[in-house]
């Protein structure tokens, strides 16, 4: 399954498509989605509200994710505005 994940985001990516990685209803805690948000560089994750336990360590994984990146001086970007084109974002 994540390998067709894999081929799918590129497939999309080269259609100029954003993608989203998306947690579903009844989730663990795993925190494997944030790494794929970022190994993948969708500049987002779709997690909902951070009230439950599964959906904040999601969300404290990204911001451990962001203080690796900043402590190996690894450029990154979020999408933020420009959520739509993330994979074309310049850091």
């Amino acid at each position: 399954m994540l390998t067709t994940s894999l081929h799918r985001a590129k497939l999309a990516y080269t259609f100029d498509w954003s993608v989203f990685v998306s947690h579903r209803y009844g989730e663990t805690t795993d925190d494997f989605l944030a790494g794929l948000t970022v190994g993948l560089g969708t500049g987002h994750l779709k997690s909902g509200a951070p009230c439950r336990g599964e959906r904040v360590a999601k969300y404290n994984r990204l911001m451990d994710i962001e203080v690796e990146l900043k402590a190996t001086g690894k450029l990154y970007v979020y999408a933020g505005n420009d959520f739509r084109f993330p994979n074309t974002l310049s850091v």
